[in-house]
């Protein structure tokens, strides 16, 4: 299994999607989407995903150079149609927005529909994070097969439906968690894209995200530091029987993406053999080293 450095297999996904029609910029925000998921030890949205993209771009379900527009809009809302480009790229884009005109207005949201895997959904609220606003971002699985049933249910009609929240704080890392009934609401209802599942299986990702302004509730600087001190209050839990001790949400994947930033990603080598054949396939195994 080999060990690769994060800058490497980001150069390696990016080429890989670029040669499989992906514009440069589209490449770049998939592939170190993918790589900074590795990087946090999500490693199940990493680059083990990108021959799955490439699949979805060559059977139509994802279209490089789709331009997203805004169908309507409002200056504290936006709702996105990303006419099927690439979940990264779109949300990445929405999200950007959402963030400006909370700059403005305080609070911000916008939804976004036919668009394809979003990837870590973390990423997202992030990027409020470090604009000192609290970024909310929820992803359902569009209308994929599902793998969680409601309560008292014994069948599944709801997706793991992601929930992540990021708040400012003098802590690295960020601050996170989620439920599934009211992601299908917000991400499938709210969007229009509907539940249940799609029958072509084409993968379509809805989101439902929003930034709010910190500064327009009380000072900034006060507000992340009563954040450090409660994430320490937790942390002072006494751990439970066979724990190695209490985190607070976020801090683990920090941990592990700076040993992953010195040490190098593992990349399993099903996934290294694909990138490999991709490289192969598309002439691009000596430019990458992929021979």
């Amino acid at each position: 299994m080999p060990i690769v450095q994060a800058d490497r297999l980001t150069r390696i996904g990016a080429a890989l999607l670029k040669a499989a029609g992906a514009s440069d910029e589209e490449a770049d925000a998939v592939a170190l989407g993918c790589v900074n998921a590795n990087l946090a030890g999500h490693d199940s949205h990493g680059v083990i995903a990108i021959p799955t993209y490439i699949d979805r771009i060559k059977v139509g379900h994802i279209v490089p150079g789709a331009k997203w527009t805004i169908v309507r809009e409002s200056p504290t809302t936006t709702v996105i149609d990303g006419h099927w480009g690439f979940g990264f790229h779109v949300n990445a884009k929405a999200m950007a927005l959402t963030i400006e005109k909370a700059k403005t207005a305080n609070v911000a949201a916008c939804t976004v529909f036919r668009q394809s895997h979003v990837g870590r959904l973390a990423a997202y609220p992030m990027m409020a994070m470090r604009e000192g606003m609290i970024g909310i971002a929820t992803a359902d699985s569009g209308r994929s097969p599902k793998h969680v049933a409601p309560f008292g249910g014994r069948e599944a009609r709801l997706g793991t439906n992601p929930i992540s929240i990021a708040v400012p704080s003098d802590l690295e890392g960020y601050k996170g968690s989620g439920l599934a009934a009211m992601v299908e609401v917000l991400c499938g209802l709210l969007t229009g894209l509907g539940f249940g599942v799609e029958p072509t299986g084409r993968h379509n990702d809805g989101c439902f995200m929003a930034v709010f302004n910190v500064a327009a509730f009380r000072p900034l600087k006060d507000f992340k530091q009563e954040v450090a001190e409660f994430a320490q209050y937790l942390k002072a839990t006494p751990p439970s029987e066979g724990s190695t001790g209490v985190f607070y949400p976020g801090e683990v994947e920090y941990i592990r993406e700076q040993q992953r930033k010195a040490a190098g990603i593992e990349v399993e080598d099903a996934t290294w053999d694909k990138l490999r054949a991709l490289a192969a396939e598309y002439k691009l195994a000596a430019e990458l080293d992929l021979t």
